[in-house]
């Protein structure tokens, strides 16, 4: 993170994961690489947090086969709330086929820890303005 970006203005990354495991690895390994992280275990939860926060978060990753409400149903509902309509979502998955439309990349389960860091360098890291 450079010296001029604030504690505050680090980009949010919210993982959407069943996987208690899982989600708790990927949240560590994005905060110790300088992002904040919002978690949920499916995407009921996630709707609940998106709906208490002021600001989209940088970039959504998540799972799709999750229980109560799946990935689908979860993006359905996401892209079409206009707020974030512009935020790129990085699925996580072991499924080969029937993958949603809308989604901005996929890594396939297992995925390496460069993979994800680089997918989501790529959709969140804000641009850094030199003077």
């Amino acid at each position: 993170m450079p010296l001029s970006q604030a504690v505050n203005d680090r980009p949010t990354v919210l993982v959407v994961e069943d996987d208690d495991w899982l989600r708790d690895v990927v949240a560590d390994i994005l905060e110790s690489s300088g992002y904040r992280v919002a978690t949920a275990r499916n995407g009921r939860d996630a709707h609940e947090y998106l709906a208490t926060v002021c600001e989209p978060p940088s970039a959504v990753l998540m799972d799709l086969m999750m229980p109560i409400v799946n990935g689908w149903e979860f993006l359905v509902g996401f892209k079409s709330d206009e707020r974030f309509a512009a935020t790129p979502i990085v699925v996580m998955t072991a499924l080969r086929d029937t993958l949603p439309s809308g989604v901005d990349l996929v890594l396939r389960k297992p995925f390496r820890i460069d993979d994800l860091l680089a997918s989501i360098d790529h959709f969140a890291r804000a641009p850094v303005l030199l003077n």
